[in-house]
């Protein structure tokens, strides 16, 4: 068999270990490109910190490739004008990527194979991205899932029974070699032989040589980018294959931890352990999405301890196998699911119409913008959402359950803007945005979704945080400014007597911010609100289910969950 010359396309599958494109390629080539595609949108999407971590797992690629006498290619641009560029300059024979789901990815892999064949060379897709192929999902779960535009099961429980029925493959170490490239300097002639100098130049960089784009070690601005404002640190979570197998190993050697997960349970104002440095929770979403750490090898390091202990851990939805299919569950709605991004009923998992505020961004509401603009930029005058907030603007994560804070506080707890705008915000700030998980997820939390329609269930801004740290330890360390309010007011600084409040040397109003909204008035127009808008689509609550979280964990003083959902319940037997 003739070996071939491979351009190995990375995009979110930055690791040498299991990698059934990479390995393909190993077997097939004689010669290997490996290409990273870096292009700047026109549209912000991605903040300073995702940037940062992005460059730190291509600058970890690119170290491990280098030590196997290879590099990475960095060009610049749009993938479907550069790459057909690349494949006639170096005549590469078969382009090869870690096939995407989202349907944005997949129409883009599409223009790119068309051109890339134009070129002469082929174009194909292997997995790795998920544990299941979006095409087993359907098939299992054949026709009679489909409802109303959503092909596969809206529950946990019936989406498992599909998944359950497939087999996860087995991951596969990563290569000890692999086919060289060019040597940089041949493969830039070649470059340059082809292309106009102003063409060349845009193509390779502003150092001409197709290498990463240098952060400045001080202030951790990145010019090429645009992203000149310093930054006092960056996240405590680096980017980087070898950081997210070391954070693997660090985990999963706590045995107990991992069989008696239980992701409810886990808490959202854990501070960092002063030793591990762990949290409650894994901290390896970002490595997922940008495929630091295959999807595959970590389900097969939870099984083996699963096996290991004979069935004594905790059971799905709330184990930690679980995440693993509550991401899966989104990616597949995500791939399958006609405008799932959108919060109308042009998105068939909301299908009622919801009357929120600031249904598109260009809404002519001011009063709206100002409340979202102090949302999401920690400035709510409520010390837990704004810790919440903090935490996430400086670290680019934060637990599930400050996730659920912050998205009900927006929409159907307090503020009552569309989930879609607080989508934006996160698609800016996480680490470990994925478009399918953070819309699939937003879209839950607003509680109007076919995923979960328990709307009536709405988190408390000051109980909430109580209830898992009555000493306000966690909103000391992110609100600093609150540092010295006694504990009876560090959760609501606004009822603290003025003596108090210059004692704790911030004046409420002045160093921290007064309330922008009255939870209890909002909270229960809301309700009314919702329990109108659902009337009018006479659409049959319950649908979908509970991630796990049990109604204890949730408000139940006057305006809480209690009475508004025993009152939904009442309607529902009603309409029966």
């Amino acid at each position: 068999m003739k070996k071939l010359t491979t351009l190995l396309w990375f995009r979110r599958d930055l690791r040498l270990h299991d990698h059934p494109a990479l390995l393909h390629a190993v077997s097939t080539s004689a010669t290997l490109f490996p290409v990273y595609c870096l292009e700047v949108p026109t549209k912000k999407r991605c903040g300073h910190l995702r940037w940062l971590f992005l460059l730190e797992s291509l600058a970890d690629l690119d170290s491990q490739l280098r030590a196997l006498g290879s590099r990475l290619f960095v060009v610049r641009g749009k993938a479907p004008d550069v790459l057909p560029q690349l494949v006639k300059a170096w005549a590469v024979d078969q382009v090869l990527v870690q096939s995407s789901p989202e349907p944005f990815a997949r129409a883009r892999d599409e223009e790119v194979a068309q051109r890339v064949a134009k070129e002469g060379g082929e174009f194909h897709g292997f997995p790795g991205r998920t544990l299941f192929e979006v095409s087993q999902l359907l098939a299992g779960a054949g026709n009679g899932a489909s409802d109303k535009g959503i092909p596969l099961p809206v529950t946990m429980t019936g989406f498992a029974k599909v998944a359950d029925r497939l087999t996860v493959p087995k991951p596969e170490p990563a290569p000890t070699s692999i086919p060289l490239p060019l040597d940089s300097e041949s493969a830039l002639h070649q470059l340059k032989s082809l292309l106009d100098p102003v063409s060349f130049a845009s193509l390779t960089g502003p150092h001409h040589d197709l290498s990463l784009p240098r952060i400045s070690p001080t202030d951790h601005t990145v010019p090429e980018l645009g992203l000149l404002t310093p930054l006092a640190a960056r996240s405590p979570h680096t980017g980087g294959e070898s950081h997210a197998l070391a954070r693997l190993d660090t985990y999963m050697s706590h045995t107990a931890k991992v069989l008696a997960f239980e992701k409810p349970k886990t808490s959202p104002a854990a501070l960092p352990d002063p030793v591990t440095g762990l949290v409650d929770t894994t901290v390896l979403s970002p490595y997922m999405t940008y495929g630091c750490l295959s999807p595959r090898l970590f389900h097969s390091r939870i099984t083996s301890a699963y096996r290991a202990a004979k069935g004594k851990h905790s059971k799905p939805p709330v184990s930690l196998l679980a995440q693993l299919y509550w991401r899966e569950f989104f990616f597949a709605h995500g791939a399958t699911v006609d405008g799932f991004e959108l919060a109308t009923e042009a998105n068939p998992t909301c299908p009622t119409p919801i009357d929120w505020r600031l249904l598109s961004a260009a809404d002519s509401d001011p009063e709206a913008h100002d409340d979202l603009k102090a949302w999401a930029e920690a400035r709510t005058g409520y010390p837990w959402i704004d810790a919440c907030m903090t935490q996430l603007r400086s670290e680019g994560w934060i637990h599930h359950l400050g996730r659920h804070s912050l998205a009900c506080f927006l929409t159907r707890g307090d503020l009552y803007i569309s989930w879609e705008r607080g989508a934006e915000v996160f698609e800016d700030v996480l680490l470990d945005h994925d478009w399918a998980l953070n819309r699939g997820n937003w879209a839950w939390l607003s509680g109007t979704s076919v995923f979960f329609r328990q709307w009536f269930r709405v988190y408390s801004p000051v109980k909430w945080g109580q209830s898992w740290d009555a000493e306000g330890k966690y909103i000391k360390r992110h609100l600093p400014q609150l540092a010295k309010f006694p504990k009876q007011y560090i959760y609501e600084p606004w009822k603290a007597p003025l003596a108090v409040q210059k004692q704790a040397g911030c004046i409420v109003g002045k160093d921290y911010p007064k309330p922008i909204v009255d939870h209890a008035e909002a909270s229960k127009a809301n309700m009314a609100k919702l329990k109108a808008c659902f009337a009018r689509g006479r659409d049959k609550n319950g649908a979908g289910e509970d991630e796990g979280d049990a109604d204890e964990d949730i408000e139940k003083d006057k305006v809480g969950s209690s009475r508004a959902g025993r009152a939904a319940a009442r309607d529902r037997v009603k309409r029966k």
